[in-house]
């Protein structure tokens, strides 16, 4: 008998108490929790345990650990621990170092894709993403006019009008083409990423049209936007009514 039923009185209630819910950020589909739960009450001789216990992972979401105690005399007492993994974290996009280069300048539209110019798009939560899945294009601009016959002293790009088409999503199309006298083309697209939860990277990468394939050539030399389509193009105009399409 113990000494509490020589006195005459019940034992004291057991009691557990879990620990204030978590909120970790998602690694690699989840995070790993560590938590203890406290014991009072009843008669010394506790056993603890949890499920899942603590130190295991736990997937993206909200998830509970149920954790029990007994002690010596057989009281059990329960709680319940909740960890939410959440996923706050933007992508992380790597561009190529090098522009994308068009060749020949034929004026022939090429098809693009975020693929040829992004090297990769890692997320912390859900690892590699396919920029063509995730990437959106949101407009792409060339620092040459539309058409240079619209300008004064500007030749060699063939008279064309929509050199810039967006196809929605990851893809586009691009004129292949410069004006002669110039230091080549430039195309800048402007894209963002979306990961499985939402959050959302943006960057830009180039295309280039060079002057000339000549051992000597240099890069093409980005100038100031001169044609836009798509969204948040500000001041640099859009197609002009004054180059209709044939």
């Amino acid at each position: 008998m113990s000494p509490l039923d020589c006195e005459g009185d019940p034992p004291p209630p057991l009691y557990i108490d879990c620990p204030a819910p978590q909120t970790l950020e998602c690694q690699d589909g989840g995070a790993v929790a560590s938590f203890s739960p406290s014991v009072t009450g009843g008669v010394p001789g506790y056993s603890v345990s949890c499920q899942p216990p603590s130190g295991s992972f736990f997937s993206l979401g909200c998830n509970t650990s149920t954790c029990s105690a007994s002690d010596s005399i057989g009281q059990g007492a329960s709680c319940g621990h909740q960890v939410c993994v959440v996923d706050t974290l933007a992508p992380i996009i790597t561009v190529k170092p090098e522009p994308v280069s068009l060749w020949a300048p034929n004026h022939e539209m090429l098809d693009f894709k975020l693929s040829h110019c992004v090297e990769s798009v890692v997320d912390r939560c859900h690892g590699p993403l396919d920029v063509d899945a995730v990437g959106v294009i949101a407009r792409a601009e060339s620092d040459e006019v539309e058409d240079d016959s619209l300008v004064d002293d500007a030749v060699g790009d063939g008279h064309t009008c929509r050199d810039i088409e967006l196809g929605g999503g990851s893809a586009a199309r691009l004129r292949s083409e410069r004006q002669g006298r110039g230091n080549g083309r430039v195309y800048t697209v402007h894209f963002t990423v979306t990961d499985p939860s939402g959050n959302q990277a943006s960057a830009a990468c180039q295309v280039q049209v060079v002057h000339d394939q000549s051992e000597a050539s240099a890069p093409a030399v980005r100038d100031a936007c001169q044609y836009c389509e798509g969204t948040g193009c500000g001041s640099c105009p859009s197609a002009s009514p004054e180059c209709p399409v044939p």
